[in-house]
């Protein structure tokens, strides 16, 4: 390119760091939108999963004896928050029943999310057992595995 050979110094440096940051731009587009594209697709991944899972879950249930009475129940909890009561609202994946004896089911698609060693599983059974306290307990169904735990807070 003999024209680049007519060109200053100064002005080939300010070309070449002028070019260099339309490639950092566009780069730093096209890693964005990579990473939305990337997120959305493992939304969509999740909430198959998840749907599956439910349904699953929900055959699981019904082979081992319970009724779905409601699915995608609403609930409320509450907190002391520095004197001032506070409402949150709850929502479990189904209310099932058994012997007269009524449960919150939670449906996991996977076993490690299905496992009560996973923090988050863990500390919503326990939000599910206190929220819904009219109910025997809160039943954990692994719908990978096709299995069912019956899970209580232990009483003071």
């Amino acid at each position: 390119m003999p024209f680049l050979a007519e060109l200053s110094p100064e002005l080939l440096l300010a070309l070449a760091l002028g070019l260099a940051l339309l490639g950092l731009g566009l780069g730093l587009r096209l890693a964005r939108w990579w990473a939305r594209r990337s997120e959305r697709a493992q939304t969509r991944r999740s909430r198959k999963l998840g749907v599956r899972g439910e349904q699953k879950g929900a055959r699981v249930l019904e082979r081992a004896g319970y009724r779905v009475l409601e699915t995608e129940l609403e609930g409320e909890s509450e907190l002391l928050v520095d004197g001032e009561l506070r409402r949150f609202s709850v929502r479990a994946d189904a209310l099932v029943e058994r012997r007269r004896r009524r449960y919150i089911a939670e449906f996991k698609g996977t076993s490690k999310a299905g496992s009560l060693n996973n923090r988050h599983t863990r500390r919503q059974v326990i939000e599910y057992a206190l929220a819904y306290p009219e109910c025997a307990g809160v039943l954990l169904v692994d719908a990978e595995a096709g299995t069912i735990r019956e899970v209580r807070l232990p009483r003071a």
